[in-house]
Parts: C-alpha cells; structure tokens; sequence
C-alpha cells in the first residue's frame, strides 16, 4: 500500500515538473511548485518513519509562507509598476528562502539533518527544479549573479561539520552555485549540468544509505568497508566526479560554461573557482580516509591481487573517458 502511494505521489510530482518546464506563465509554474511541495511532503512522513512531526510542519509553514508571499509579491507588481524593481528583488528573496539556498539554508541544514538518503536526494535535486525555471525565465543576470555569490561563499561553511549530511548539503550549495551559472550560457548546459549533477547525488546517497555512513569518522570505523569487496568503494570515484576535475565526465559541462562567460564574468567566474577549490576539501576528507581505510585492510593481507587491481582501474577509467569524449563531440 506504501509503495503504491508513494509511486502515486512521486508520478505527480515529475508531472508537475513537466508542466512547469513546458510553460511559461508564472501563475501556472507557481501552482505546479505548490503541487510539487504538497506531494512531496507524505513522501517525507512515509520515507522516515522516525522524523519529527515538528520538522514537517516547520517546512510545511516555511513552504506556505514563501508560496503566499510569493504571490502577493507578484500582484503588487502588477498594481504598483514604480515598486517594480524593488519587488523582483523581494521574489529572489522568497525564491531562496523556499530552495533553503544561501543565505537561508539554515531551515532547510536542521531539517535534512537525519532524513534517509533518498529524501535528501528529492529535496536537493528533484524539489529545485522548478524554482530553477522560474529563475531563469524571470529574473535578470544581475539578481541571479548576487544568488551565484552568496551560495558559493556559504558553502565553504561545510568544512566544520563531520556529518556526511551536512558535508553533501553544502556541497549542494556550491553545484547550486554553477547551476545558476550555467543558466547564464544556455539552458541546454543547464540541464546538462544538473542531469550529471543528480545522478551523481543520487549515486552517493545509495553509497551511503546502505554503509549507514553519517559522518565522516564512520568510514574509518567500519569493518564491512573493504576494497573490492564492497560497493562503498565507489565512493573516492563518485567524489572525484564531485571535484569536476579531469579526465572525469563532470569536467567538461564545468569548463564549457568558464569558456563561454570567460570574456564578460571573468571576475565572477575567478571568484567561484576560488571558492570551488575550498570546497575540494569536503570531498578530499572522504577520498583520503577511504584511500587510508583501504590500505590498511590491504597491508594485513598476505596475498593481493595486483591484476584484479589493474584491470579495476582501467576499466573504471574507460567508464569515466569514454562518456566525456562523447560528450566532447555532441557538444
């Protein structure tokens, strides 16, 4: 019955998301945000069976809240046109505070704090999506540029906490932070940027829902986690694809959208990569503990299999190159 329930609210929510990116008048793609929220709300109370009722309620109450004003901002522009300019700001306000995005991530930081994997994963990926349409077609460059910076200077708060939680919240802040940025190349590198963006989160949150790891000390602690033997060692090739660095698939859509805004942002982009190296240490952290992890268990044994090793290697490395020259061609 669960399961039926859940695959009935979790089909309304990718059909209002369709109908959301398939039209253009903010009425319509606020209603269908209001759908979203409502769906996705018994999918948190079904999913965690263990959450506090009060949590709910706050991001019931935070989620009407920013939806009320959300409107009543935008029939204040239509009746007050010199309060214009004022106002779009306002919705750029609302508009974070509803994504729990920076500067109002904390609500959104408390309420993920012991949510299961997969909810985590719909309310930083799937739950964004259509705010992230009603950005790009509503407000100017300039607005979505302040949202650029706050996100990509908040996220580097990630480097205090040890919760895996936490870590992969604020790390959802920096990918936020070049998702906008992509908004400004094209929509196409949009929602390229943010397809390779999900799948990775997704990904990583299975890793770490099935090994239990909810902070970082658990990965030196647990006895299950050896090298070729158990699934949780994808998580050091999941995190390189995090970096974006090369030769990884994640690199290419990150150095097309430098290469197109290079010639007017160069100030802007100079900034965001300084940040983003910062934020290499949230997932530095997990490689090099499970690099050490690994280690260990592979020194106390007697035999090792070198060859397995190698061919692990390189097929995994024919995995991550091919994708990208593909890539490189269809783009």
């Amino acid at each position: 019955m669960f399961n039926l329930t859940n695959n009935f609210l979790f089909c309304n929510m990718i059909i209002s998301i369709f109908i959301s990116a398939s039209t253009n008048n903010f009425i319509w793609m606020w209603f269908m945000m209001e759908v979203n929220s409502i769906m996705i709300i018994p999918i948190f109370m079904m999913k965690n069976s263990k959450i506090n009722l009060n949590k709910i309620i706050k991001f019931f109450i935070i989620q009407a809240l920013s939806s009320n004003l959300l409107i009543l901002t935008l029939i204040s522009t239509k009746f007050l046109p010199l309060l214009n300019s004022k106002m779009t700001f306002f919705l750029l306000i609302i508009m974070s505070f509803k994504m729990g995005s920076a500067p109002f991530q904390t609500w959104a930081l408390n309420f993920l704090s012991k949510m299961k994997w997969i909810s985590f994963f719909m309310f930083t990926c799937i739950q964004k999506l259509i705010p992230l349409f009603m950005l790009v077609l509503f407000f100017k460059t300039n607005l979505i540029m302040i949202l650029i910076l706050f996100n990509s200077i908040f996220s580097t708060m990630g480097l205090k906490f040890y919760l895996t939680r936490s870590i992969m919240f604020f790390s959802s802040l920096n990918h936020l932070s070049w998702t906008l940025l992509a908004m400004m190349n094209s929509m196409k590198m949009t929602k390229l940027y943010f397809f390779i963006y999900s799948v990775m989160t997704l990904l990583i949150c299975m890793i770490l829902e099935k090994n239990k790891l909810n902070t970082i000390q658990n990965l030196m602690l647990k006895k299950t986690y050896k090298p070729y033997q158990n699934k949780s060692n994808d998580t050091p090739k999941i995190m390189f694809m995090f970096m974006s660095i090369p030769p990884f698939i994640t690199f290419m859509p990150k150095i097309l959208i430098i290469m197109n805004l290079s010639l007017n942002f160069i100030t802007l982009i100079l900034f965001m990569l300084m940040f983003n190296f910062l934020s290499f240490l949230f997932y530095l952290r997990f490689i090099l503990i499970n690099f050490m992890n690994n280690y260990s268990i592979m020194k106390s044994k007697i035999t090792f299999n070198q060859k397995k090793m190698t061919l692990n290697f390189i097929s995994n490395l024919s995995l991550i190159l091919i994708p990208s020259f593909f890539l490189m061609k269809l783009i």
